[in-house]
């Protein structure tokens, strides 16, 4: 465990992180958790009347640095409001960005970036989602992350629900 907090605080200092909290014991594990809960309530508060779009990869925690630094720059480079944070301890990362659907010119932009960082995110050996798994709107990137196997996956599904009667139009519409 020490040897885990070590490397992700020289992982996090090296790529210039402000603060560093590890948790092992169960009430500073549960602290952590709050504030990190709290972080998009206090995000979407901050911008009222937009919607959030979050992104949510996982990558490999020697490729953390560099995944925080290129969601940065993406962020900073478009211009658009947005929020780069995570756990370092397991490479799981988190991009919340703020803007109008209604604005497609600027919500293009928000999943411009949401695609970007998880194209990133496999090509250095990671996945398209971390904590939240694959659902409705992660699903356009399993053929990215998975390539044929993708395939494999929907051959089985029919295989096992020919009518499409299982969560209908879901994962394979």
């Amino acid at each position: 465990m020490e040897e885990a907090r070590v490397l992700a605080r020289e992982l996090c200092e090296e790529a210039g992180a402000l603060h560093f909290r590890f948790g092992v014991l169960e009430q500073e594990r549960q602290e952590l958790w709050r504030a990190r809960h709290e972080a998009w309530e206090t995000i979407h508060r901050a911008h009222p009347g937009k919607e959030t779009l979050i992104v949510d990869a996982a990558v490999p925690i020697s490729s953390y640095p560099e995944m925080v630094l290129f969601s940065q720059q993406l962020v900073d480079q478009h211009q658009v409001v947005g929020y780069v944070f995570g756990h370092a301890g397991d490479g799981n990362l988190h991009v919340v960005m703020v803007g109008d659907p209604e604005d497609t010119t600027e919500w293009e932009k928000l999943e411009s970036i949401n695609h970007a960082v998880v194209q990133r995110a496999v090509e250095i050996g990671g996945t398209c989602t971390g904590e939240h798994g694959i659902g409705i709107g992660k699903r356009k990137f399993m053929a990215l992350e998975h390539g044929a196997g993708c395939d494999l996956m929907q051959n089985i599904k029919h295989l096992i629900d020919p009518k499409g009667l299982m969560n209908p139009g879901k994962m394979f519409p």
